[in-house]
């Protein structure tokens, strides 16, 4: 159940990665929820106060069918006449000056290479509460 902070989406197709961050999440004291594709994200966020139920989303830019950077693009369309939206958080193992702009320019608030640490995951949650 979400807290006053919100939840965390971690957006990502492999199993293993989604579950250890839900786990890492439940240890660090934060609710989320695990989605394998972007459609399956998309269609939350875009249902049931989605937009306002997540504090941040953890997304793979590689994801089979919709891409992490289409499905940032959409977020933002969807979110652009709300006051609160959840940080969009590319996660990927790109990091070139490149890799960060075409996040950034697809609505991304922060660019992390995979894998991600905890002081940097801790960081990231920091900024959701805000």
């Amino acid at each position: 159940m979400a807290d006053a902070r919100g939840m965390v989406m971690v957006v990502d197709d492999n199993q293993d990665v989604r579950d250890s961050m839900l786990l890492l999440l439940e240890v660090m004291g934060w609710s989320g929820r695990g989605f394998a594709t972007a459609e399956s994200a998309l269609a939350e966020v875009t249902t049931n106060n989605g937009l306002t139920r997540y504090a941040i989303a953890l997304v793979d830019v590689s994801l089979p069918g919709m891409s992490g950077l289409e499905l940032a693009t959409r977020i933002r369309a969807e979110s652009a006449e709300n006051t609160r939206r959840p940080i969009l958080v590319a996660m990927t193992g790109w990091g070139s000056v490149d890799d960060r702009a075409q996040t950034l320019a697809a609505g991304f608030d922060e660019h992390v290479i995979k894998p991600l640490d905890v002081p940097g995951l801790q960081q990231l949650l920091a900024k959701a509460v805000n």
